[in-house]
């Protein structure tokens, strides 16, 4: 697949903002763009023919695997499920849905592990949440998360959630968002690239530049590869719209909202556990079962993890073991003890491992 998809979430008000978008967008970015919304299957969608109207783009509906190509815009049909892979692949939508349908989310998560750095994701009108998630798997690949402004949204649900997120890089009504994303890729915007000299580091401006974020953020980035932070400065003056390093690194410098913004795309984002697939396989196939069959009876299976900020991976160890065939018959009882800082044992465990392990000024600040 060598053309670069777009992603755009909508729901509820989302044909207007949709129509606004699509009427902006030239024809020759090289980009296909796909549309995922909430509809009900019992729903005969016209949503093809009306934005066909609103654009030069060739708009349809996906009704079967499409190699996308470049100038078109496809459509989620309400049957169907879409992911991206080296094409758009469609699986019939099961019903009745268990819990949350949350097609969005899917979409850019398929989206980010295919597309990575040059992954872009849009999130316009909706109700509800959908959509909020998904962006943080783009942004932790290092793509582009472009909001509208939920003040031009006729339902701010959807745009209003992924914003708390704090991972917007644009955030503009539907029309000027086509702009500044039709002004990004004739720049070949999302993965490069201004460009910027390979000494960038020697700069006394970039040097000022890593002082600041240092002091502001106590977290020191020179040792991190060049090229990660020279591709991330780049793509910032993209979307800011500077053109000479100079002059972004002085709006950086005098700008916090942005200075914040650069140092969160330094670091890499976890947005979900399970992400080495492999050795959550050989943990579940190999490791866990091994376990139980090594404990007595009656005994009961701890399992203790440790350096966890949310808990959560110890969720997932935990429920490892019980979804192991035959693990009900043996019914050992499960107990994972999760020092994360908010575990159950965080504020009672925690602060004495502080007080152990550091000393004097250094355990001050450490957070508790």
């Amino acid at each position: 697949m060598s053309v670069r998809v777009i992603g755009i979430g909508a729901s509820a008000g989302g044909l207007q903002a949709l129509e606004s978008f699509f009427s902006e967008i030239p024809l020759g970015l090289g980009v296909a763009f796909v549309v995922v919304q909430h509809l009900s299957v019992d729903h005969a969608s016209s949503m093809d023919s009306i934005l066909q109207r609103a654009t030069n783009l060739t708009v349809s509906m996906l009704a079967e695997d499409t190699i996308p190509q470049a100038d078109h815009v496809y459509i989620k049909s309400p049957e169907y499920e879409v992911n991206l892979n080296h094409l758009l692949h469609l699986t019939p939508r099961k019903l009745p849905q268990q819990g949350l349908y949350l097609p969005i989310d899917e979409f850019f998560f398929s989206l980010a592990a295919s597309q990575q750095e040059a992954s872009v994701a849009i999130v316009l009108s909706g109700m509800g949440t959908d959509g909020s998630r998904g962006l943080k798997e783009v942004k932790a690949h290092g793509g582009l998360v472009m909001v509208q402004d939920p003040s031009t949204a006729q339902f701010d649900g959807m745009p209003t959630a992924a914003l708390r997120q704090n991972i917007a890089d644009v955030v503009l009504p539907p029309g000027q968002l086509a702009s500044r994303l039709a002004m990004i890729l004739r720049h070949d915007g999302v993965t490069g690239q201004v460009p910027l000299s390979d000494d960038i580091e020697q700069g006394d401006l970039f040097q000022a530049l890593m002082r600041r974020i240092h002091a502001v953020s106590r977290i020191n980035f020179g040792h991190y590869r060049t090229a990660t932070i020279r591709r991330r400065i780049e793509k910032r003056m993209l979307i800011t719209q500077h053109e000479s390093l100079q002059r972004y690194i002085q709006y950086a410098l005098h700008n916090d909202p942005e200075l914040q913004i650069l140092r969160q795309s330094f670091l890499i984002g976890v947005t979900r556990f399970f992400r080495d697939a492999e050795a959550f396989d050989r943990l579940r196939d190999v490791i866990i079962p091994e376990l139980f069959k090594q404990l007595p009876a009656e005994q009961d299976l701890r399992i203790w993890v440790p350096s966890l900020f949310y808990g959560g991976g110890g969720l997932r160890h935990r429920d490892a073991g019980r979804r192991l065939p035959g693990a009900a018959a043996t019914a050992p009882q499960l107990q994972d003890f999760r020092l994360g800082r908010r575990s159950p044992f965080h504020r009672r465990g925690h602060p004495r491992a502080v007080r152990c392990l550091h000393s004097g000024r250094r355990a001050v600040r450490i957070p508790i």
